[in-house]
This record gives structure tokens, sequence and C-alpha cells, in this order.
């Protein structure tokens, strides 16, 4: 009996047929997870960095208005037309722009943005997703410095 154990673990040791496919079961997942967690999250990056540059230029147009709804009505325009010239990468329903005075020679430019990758994942995700809400408030004096 003790023959029969010892000489089918020599012939079990010697096997390695099926290493490689239990190697990349075990590792897959782990390797699949991350990167498509570095794709979720350089995407959330790069809308964020496109809503700050939304509303800085919406801040920077609003300098050149004599009153508030002149200064409102700017900032609309160019954030408009940033969301517009960035075709499907944003979205143009997921932006809102609010504009407003914001105190003495002060004007304040908000721009929100809903970020749902939810809707490219799934309802639910192993993943660690991050907050999909992404609001940008810039403040500009009237004269521009």
């Amino acid at each position: 009996m003790r023959a029969l154990i010892l000489r089918f673990l020599k012939r079990a040791s010697g096997a390695t047929s099926g290493a490689s496919a239990i190697e990349f079961a075990i590792v897959a997942p782990v390797f699949f997870l991350l990167i498509f967690g570095i794709i979720v999250y350089g995407y959330y990056f790069a809308t964020l960095s496109v809503v700050n540059h939304i509303a800085y230029e919406a801040a920077r147009a609003t300098v050149s208005g004599l009153s508030d709804d002149e200064r409102s009505s700017l900032a609309h325009a160019r954030a408009d037309a940033l969301v517009s010239s960035l075709g499907s990468f944003l979205g143009a329903d997921t932006v809102d722009v609010s504009t407003a005075p914001a105190g003495d020679g002060i004007y304040t430019v908000t721009v929100h943005h809903h970020f749902d990758m939810l809707n490219l994942i799934g309802t639910s995700s192993i993943l660690p997703l991050p907050p999909s809400d992404q609001t940008v408030t810039v403040q500009i004096s009237h004269g521009g410095y």
C-alpha cells in the first residue's frame, strides 16, 4: 500500500501538463480587474480635467461682460461651445453650468458633471468606483485680475 502511494505521488509530481491553465485561472481575474480599474479611473480623471477646463474657460469669458446678465450669457455660451466641441466624451445632458455674482466685484461659475460609469459596468461592481458627481467652482473678479 505504501509503495502504491509513493508511486502515485512520484508520478503526479512530474505531471505539469495543466499547470499553465491553473496559473492563468488564478492570475487572470486579478489582472483584468487591475486593467479595468485603470481604464475606469483614467476616464474619470480625463472627464474631471475637461470639467475643470470648461469652468475656467467659462469664467474667463465673463470678464468681458458689463452686467451680470451679460456675464451669465457669455459664460453659458462659452461652456455650451466647449461641451458641443467635445462630442460624446462628456455628453451635453450630463453637464450643468450655473453662474452668479458672489460679492463685490466677484463672479462665480460652477460646472457640475454627473459621471456615470454604471452604464458601462452594470449596476454593481467589485471595483471601488469614484464619486459620480464632479463639481468645479471658479471665482473671478470683474476686471479679470
